[in-house]
């Protein structure tokens, strides 16, 4: 089953109901006015492979509890008030082929685990304070088709390895 709520005026919190729907395969909330935060529960959905909330206010953390969501392809969390660093569980989602937290008040360094997400095409994590660099271990991310990080505080060398990627787009500004 599926949750299509997006492009409306929808508010409030989501409800941490939505994780007692537990054949709930995909959520999708973008372009809302949700607030509050992203709950926890929601990381017991056993069949979710795709949770977009991308485009509402909401607040706090990045719940850890995501991690758990081993059949995820899809995480879309941009646009939205979120603080505080990618949790390193995210790194357990082997099937996610779309990470974007853009847009966001994300901080802290580029997370390693992100070149263990070997079916990742699409990067986006523009317009945050994220630190440090990109490494040459990007060229353990094959599919990698679209990069975006501008907007936040990399620094150093662009890795050579970026140039054996597939990639169609690339935001480095």
């Amino acid at each position: 089953s599926y949750t299509y709520l997006e492009h409306n005026r929808f508010t409030g919190d989501i409800l941490g109901e939505l994780a007692t729907l537990q054949s709930l395969q995909a959520v999708y909330l973008n372009d809302n006015d949700f607030t509050g935060t992203i709950p926890e529960a929601l990381g017991s959905l056993p069949d979710l492979s795709a949770f977009e909330v991308y485009g509402n206010r909401l607040t706090g953390t990045i719940p850890a509890s995501l991690g758990n969501l081993s059949g995820l392809t899809t995480l879309q969390l941009g646009s939205n008030l979120l603080s505080g660093t990618l949790p390193a569980e995210l790194g357990n989602l082997a099937n996610l082929q779309t990470l974007d937290v853009s847009d966001n008040n994300l901080s802290g360094a580029f997370p390693d685990w992100i070149y263990g997400l070997s079916e990742l095409r699409t990067l986006s994590l523009y317009n945050n304070a994220i630190t440090g660099s990109i490494d040459a271990r990007i060229a353990q991310l094959p599919n990698l088709e679209r990069l975006s990080v501008s907007d936040n505080r990399l620094e150093g060398e662009l890795p050579s390895e970026l140039g054996e990627l597939p990639i169609r787009r690339l935001h480095l500004s």
